[in-house]
């Protein structure tokens, strides 16, 4: 049986939200990558989830930590405003378990990106917790390089010459 993908939506966030998330979630779909909210999961039903899936997208933040229960052979491709570089979380996990990880930065969006997203002011004024938007393009190359890891057991590289493997 193919295992589930998922993508951990952050609706009810109010920073480090995706402004292009509608869009987002379309082409996921595409992918048969079904977007499920952990905060409506009890913790039991969260690890039951996570613990058979094959690939996990998601927003840094959105109860990424969550990963440390995903099979060592699980994807997490994880989303995050730009200039993130902690080590803590899904990244320390893929780090420790040599899961396959791949942090995509987006762009900071600004005022007016959110007011046209739909949604209420960011109330942090810190940049970690700035909204942001991801490339669909960026994000397409990512699913496909994954999908590409699973079915052949190759390397995931996301962009040429930038391998995000299993980290070493």
């Amino acid at each position: 049986m193919p295992r589930p993908r998922y993508y951990l939506y952050r609706d009810q966030a109010r920073w480090r939200r995706l402004t292009n998330e509608p869009k987002v979630i379309e082409l996921l779909s595409r992918y048969k990558i079904q977007p499920i909210n952990l905060a409506d999961l009890g913790a039991e039903e969260q690890i039951r989830k996570v613990s058979n899936a094959e690939i996990i997208i998601t927003p840094w933040g959105a109860g990424s930590a969550i990963s440390v229960f995903a099979p060592v052979d699980c994807i997490i491709v994880e989303l995050s405003p730009p200039n993130v570089s902690g080590a803590l979380g899904s990244f320390g996990f893929a780090a420790i378990c040599g899961r396959p990880f791949i942090r995509r930065e987006g762009h900071y969006a600004n005022a007016e990106d959110i007011k046209a997203a739909g949604l209420p002011e960011n109330p942090s004024k810190l940049k970690v917790d700035a909204d942001f938007s991801i490339d669909l393009a960026d994000l397409e190359r990512h699913i496909t390089a994954a999908e590409t890891y699973r079915k052949n057991g190759l390397p995931v590289v996301a962009l040429p010459g930038r391998p995000v493997g299993k980290i070493q």
